[in-house]
């Protein structure tokens, strides 16, 4: 065992001298200190609306919607930060589950014909951390929840990255559910965006349009 003597200033620790301290990750560390200086962050749980009344809300708000994902759907989403390193990408690779505590639908305005997919917004939705991987390994996290996908991506990165990637993203190509009905020879898990979910949408809405739905793995 080995003790230091450190300040904490904008999420790192320093050294006497002035130099940083790092911490290796995902590994158990003892802190002492003045009990005012800390401070327990408790969970916040978020108020999950029905089905029936999720779907009244977004109506009465003004919206046409069309729900996409059931509640009690796991989600996923990867993203790189770090370091580049040629030919490989970044150092770190993220890998998120997010469990749906609500229904998932999208949103249109009323002037707005539904037939294109940027007619088509993610409405708000809690959401919960179920598991989070850093270079496959499992993350020690507490299970925290947000009220939007775009939020629920944003404190994920924060949580993660801190200030190492933008908290930014197209919640339609990031976020992947499992494809349904299909046949996987190499068990493998074939994930779509959920991009694909609201194509199919404003293709239901514009019959004689000839776009196809993507797929990735």
């Amino acid at each position: 065992m080995k003790a230091y003597v450190v300040n904490y200033s904008n999420g790192k620790f320093f050294l006497e001298n002035g130099d940083e301290l790092i911490l290796k990750e995902n590994e158990a560390y003892t802190l002492t200190g003045n009990v005012s200086n800390f401070r327990e962050e408790k969970r916040q749980y978020l108020v999950c609306l029905s089905s029936e009344d999720k779907k009244k809300s977004l109506i009465q708000s003004g919206f046409k919607v069309e729900k996409i994902v059931d509640a009690n759907t796991i989600l996923e989403f990867e993203f790189g930060f770090g370091e580049r390193i040629k030919g490989q990408g970044y150092s770190r690779k993220l890998r998120a589950k997010v469990l749906l505590l609500e229904d998932l639908y999208i949103q249109r305005k009323s002037d707005k014909k539904g037939d294109e997919d940027l007619h088509w917004q993610a409405s708000p939705v809690v959401c919960q951390l179920v598991n989070l991987y850093l270079n496959k390994e499992l993350l020690p996290s507490m299970q925290y929840q947000a009220d939007s996908l775009n939020k629920f991506f944003a404190k994920t990165v924060q949580y993660v990255a801190g200030d190492k990637r933008s908290t930014a993203c197209d919640v339609f190509h990031a976020f992947k559910i499992p494809e349904a009905n299909n046949l996987v020879f190499d068990k493998r898990e074939i994930l779509i965006p959920i991009g694909n979910l609201r194509r199919a949408i404003a293709l239901s809405y514009n019959k004689s349009s000839t776009d196809t739905l993507y797929r990735e793995k």
